[in-house]
């Protein structure tokens, strides 16, 4: 559940730009999850500790790792990562689409 007044945040990896709140409070995050994420992509869970990690493929392919940053049992913020260096190596990670 987001909080009320969650965040998203964009993380390029560009250095003048990096990153730029996207959306700000829970309806305006959600509505941009949904509009992104929603028919034709997949959302994939990756365990580990930490804040929790979803990556996001759009056509089979890696397009972005939304990372959740919690507050108590809500989440207070997402960051949608769509650097193409870090994009390119958690991809050499992944098995190879079927």
């Amino acid at each position: 559940m987001l909080a009320p007044d969650a965040w998203g945040e964009l993380v390029t990896g560009r250095e003048s730009a990096g990153r730029a709140v996207m959306a700000t409070g829970a309806h305006q995050v959600a509505r941009n999850l949904t509009r992104f994420w929603g028919e034709g992509a997949t959302l994939v869970s990756l365990p580990g500790a930490g804040q929790p990690v979803l990556l996001g493929f759009a056509d089979r392919r890696l397009a972005a790792v939304l990372v959740l940053v919690m507050r108590r049992e809500r989440i207070q913020a997402v960051r949608v990562i769509v650097d193409p260096r870090l994009l390119e190596l958690v991809s050499a990670h992944l098995p190879a689409p079927a």
